[in-house]
């Protein structure tokens, strides 16, 4: 079997723009025909590298969160994942910098998690194919409404991180298109927004039907120039710090 060898720097201009920037091109669009095809490269080198792109599991402090009941039919996350992703939540309360959740779906994560933190709490999904229907973003809305410090924007990851206008971000969940191009943007732009000591966690990091989210955490976490570290890793999710 060809196993590719991509170098990393092609990795990070190819995934500088937002993956969703082409979809206003029609699908015989010369762009859009050359971007699909990098895209779907990208996912076989992926499957290719899987196990070289293990991350070690590290388990969270323990701190005696506890996970409440959710409806679980609602959201892929389960409740270890959940318990981490509420301990690096609290863990950064005194970082400087705004919360931000990239893919609501269903708002099950993010009624959670903004009822466990008073800081302002921005919640990304454009509801727009890739699972998001009319129907998730109501369920979303019954469940976030009342919550104050939450602010929905029906947009895509890269068009919210720039309405941030230079604010920085303290911790953000990605939880969005489950392929690499999408990951490695999303964790690129919304880390790159990250104050000192700031959290991204990502879901769905360990399955091989989603090779491209680990192989992008993995190239995320491999660039020093970026400055994450691992924070925690518990199956199915990992949560990178930015350096002090």
């Amino acid at each position: 079997m060809l196993v590719p060898m991509i170098d990393a720097r092609c990795l990070k201009f190819m995934n500088l723009q937002d993956p969703f920037y082409h979809k206003q091109f029609s699908k015989t669009n010369p762009g859009r025909l050359w971007f699909t095809l990098k895209a779907r490269w990208m996912e076989y080198s992926s499957k290719c590298r899987f196990l070289k792109c293990a991350i070690p599991l590290a388990a969270p402090v323990s701190d005696g969160i506890q996970v409440p009941d959710y409806p679980s039919s609602d959201t892929a996350v389960t409740p270890p994942q959940m318990r981490a992703i509420l301990q690096a939540l609290h863990a950064t309360e005194t970082v400087l910098g705004v919360v931000a959740e990239v893919g609501v779906y269903r708002g099950v994560t993010t009624a959670i998690l903004a009822t466990n933190t008073q800081r302002s709490y921005i919640a990304v999904d454009p509801y727009t194919g890739y699972g998001g229907s009319e129907n998730d973003l109501e369920l979303m809305k019954q469940r976030v409404g009342r919550l104050p410090n939450v602010t929905h924007l029906r947009m895509t990851s890269g068009l919210a991180v720039d309405q941030l206008d230079g604010a920085g971000v303290s911790f953000v969940f990605i939880d969005a298109v489950h392929d690499y191009v999408n990951a490695y943007f999303d964790g690129f732009v919304w880390g790159g927004r990250l104050s000192p000591g700031g959290m991204i966690a990502f879901h769905d990091t360990d399955a091989i039907n989603f090779a491209g989210v680990q192989c992008a955490v993995w190239d995320l976490l491999s660039d020093t120039s970026l400055g994450f570290e691992l924070y925690s890793h518990v199956e199915g999710t990992v949560i990178l710090r930015k350096a002090l």
